[in-house]
This record gives structure tokens, C-alpha cells and sequence, in this order.
């Protein structure tokens, strides 16, 4: 499934990007806690990931990097891994596991020596997720273009144009939300245009996009 380009190797993938939030202050503060949380949360987000058609590519420690060939699969891995969060205790001092996730897409190219991709996507996913709020779950326009269908009760929020640190051209995000999330309002993106005031924010909403012909 998917395009597969061969010249060059290259993969046109579709990006899952995962980050718990303070892992570092947590796993000082909570050792043992936060490592039964982290098993429980790398096994629900590799078993999310796997089933949905994706394939790891890297464990970050604290997150994870994962590819996959259609962005249906890649938006449902990232709401069904923050669905199931929810189902961890929160850390002793009332502490959730909170958890950024970001969908992003584009042509890779495969390592020379070794497993796993590297391309400007991968950097942009990273520079999204730097932007992502604790809880929240973004997708960029690479993505929302080619999805065929929005997972069920599914809102997707369009909250436009941004510019991020060190890159040239700037992205078109959006919110994914579902009512099982445990977070669903979130402040303004801190991007590079971001400026500080006290007005609510209102984003676009649609609900999946037809396939173009």
C-alpha cells in the first residue's frame, strides 16, 4: 500500500512522532514510578503502531519514531495511542503521563549503512513536535491532503499557517481531537509568529477530506 518511490530508494513515508512530556523531571522525581509507566507506555505505543500497518524505526527513550505507507494508518496509530494513555496511573503526585504526538509526511531515503531513513521530513516532524502541546496531537497539511477518511468521531482542526525555528518554509497544521482524549483545549502553538494576548483562539474544523482526483 502506498507510493513506494524506486528511483534512489527513496520511500515516500508518512511520520508518527511521539515525546512524554518532563520525562526527564519525572523519571528524577518518580524513579521507579515513572519506569513502570514508561514499560506500560512503550508497549501500548508499539502494539498500536504494529497494528496499525507501521513500522518502528526508532525508540527514543522517551518516545518513539515510527513510518507508515498510508496517512489513514498514521493518523489512526497517533489517536489510538492517545486514546490508551489514558489508561495509565497517574505518577504519586497526581502527575499524568502526558504525550505529544505529531503526524507528518514525505519522501525518505534510506540509510547507506544500516536500518532506518533519514530526509527533511523526519527534521520537520521534529521541529512540529517541539511546538506540540503536552497532550495534543498534530498532523501537518502533508499529511490531511492524502487522508482518504478521518478516524470515527474524529474532529480535525485547521490551525493554519506556521513558522518554525530553522526551517525556510512554513507548515500548515492542525489539531487532531477525539472525546476520549483527556485533553481537548490547548494555548495557541509557540511558534516563531506567536505573540502573547488574551483572545481564544478559533480554529477550522473538518471532519476527514475527500480522495483527490
Amino acid at each position: 500500500r502506498g507510493e513506494r518511490l524506486q528511483e534512489f530508494g527513496e520511500r515516500t513515508a508518512f511520520i508518527l512522532f511521539t515525546d512524554i512530556y518532563r520525562s526527564t523531571q519525572l523519571w528524577e522525581k518518580f524513579p521507579r514510578d515513572f519506569v513502570r509507566s514508561l514499560e506500560l507506555h512503550n508497549s501500548l505505543v508499539e502494539d498500536t503502531i504494529l497494528s496499525h500497518s507501521g513500522e518502528i524505526m526508532k525508540n527514543l527513550g522517551d518516545g518513539y519514531i515510527a513510518i507508515f505507507d498510508s496517512p489513514d494508518d498514521c493518523v489512526r496509530s497517533g489517536v489510538e495511542v492517545q486514546k490508551k494513555l489514558r489508561d495509565i496511573q497517574p505518577l504519586p503526585d497526581g502527575s499524568d503521563i502526558l504525550v505529544r504526538i505529531v503526524g507528518h509526511g514525505g519522501p525518505l531515503q534510506p540509510l547507506a549503512a544500516g536500518h532506518g531513513y533519514f530526509g527533511r521530513p523526519l527534521n520537520r516532524a521534529s521541529r512540529i513536535c517541539q511546538v506540540c502541546h503536552p497532550g495534543q496531537v498534530l498532523v501537518s497539511d502533508e499529511v490531511t491532503a492524502r487522508l482518504a477518511q478521518a478516524p470515527e468521531e474524529v474532529e480535525i482542526l485547521d490551525l493554519g499557517v506556521h513558522h518554525l525555528r530553522d526551517l525556510a518554509e512554513p507548515e500548515r497544521l492542525y489539531q487532531v481531537d477525539h472525546p476520549s482524549f483527556k485533553l481537548h483545549k490547548f494555548p495557541p502553538l509557540p511558534t516563531l509568529e506567536y505573540r502573547p494576548n488574551n483572545l481564544v483562539y478559533q480554529p477550522n474544523t473538518f471532519i476527514g477530506r475527500e480522495k483527490e482526483h
